[in-house]
């Protein structure tokens, strides 16, 4: 019972399945990039927003929109301003106001293309990069955003967020979305989709999926782990059906 395709992390954006929470993390995504604005996704480790990320880029115009993503648990504000000349094809030189300066003129001076700023792990951001946020977003007088920026991270970076030190970003946040983990009959889906990848039945019954919904607390790089190590051991056994002894052993592995 090969499953090269089922359960994997590096699917092409058009296999990824989409529930009810992903569609509305997306549908937040394309309001901020359409708003030019500032919004923040959250989700516990695993729930789908790197997922999130690579749809918001596959559907994104190239000849309308600059996309640069940044995942760096060092971004203080030199490295973000670099980072952002680097995806604007330019040089950064080596002080910081140097930086802002020519950020400034280049986001400002052509508008053919939106820069739309995705930055990963959140969460982990140093407090200096944070406050520089409230400038990046606003460099004429009228306050006109020249870019879409995405903060995505653990449900602690929005509470980082809130805190009183932080109130003038907080106040730039447009929206903010939290993925939920998936429920029971979502579960279901999520693994159905999953099988008919690799032109597989559903080998899950359903009281395995409730099992599997409950160790994994919903959350879908859990749900592909756990699967996973059931499908091996249906190989290695021979087997065609879940069962309580398979779902046992995957789950050992699973723990271990």
């Amino acid at each position: 019972m090969m499953a090269t395709r089922s359960f994997t992390h590096d699917l092409p954006v058009s296999d990824l399945f989409t529930l009810p929470g992903q569609k509305e993390g997306f549908a937040r995504l394309k309001y901020i990039v359409s708003s030019k604005s500032f919004g923040v996704i959250t989700g516990t480790p695993g729930s789908g927003k790197s997922s999130l990320i690579r749809m918001l880029e596959g559907s994104l115009d190239k000849s309308r929109f600059q996309f640069c993503y940044i995942n760096d648990s060092k971004l203080n504000p030199k490295a973000l301003y670099a980072r952002l000349l680097i995806t604007l094809c330019i040089q950064p030189p080596a002080y910081l106001d140097r930086m802002k300066k020519l950020f400034r003129e280049a986001i400002t001076g052509s508008r053919d293309r939106l820069l739309v700023v995705v930055i990963d792990n959140a969460q982990d951001l140093p407090v200096e990069t944070i406050r520089e946020f409230r400038y990046l977003l606003s460099f004429e007088m009228d306050s006109l955003s020249m870019l879409a920026l995405i903060l995505v991270g653990h449900p602690e970076a929005w509470d980082m967020l809130k805190l009183r030190t932080f109130e003038p970003v907080f106040q730039c946040v447009a929206t903010h979305y939290r993925l939920p983990a998936l429920d029971e009959t979502q579960t279901k889906e999520y693994i159905v989709h999953q099988l008919q990848l690799s032109s597989l039945a559903n080998c899950f019954p359903d009281e395995i999926i409730k099992k599997i919904q409950q160790y994994t607390s919903g959350i879908p790089r859990l749900i592909n782990k756990l699967c996973r190590h059931c499908l091996i051991d249906l190989e290695t056994n021979h087997l065609e059906l879940v069962d309580n002894q398979v779902f046992e052993r995957a789950l050992f592995e699973f723990q271990n």
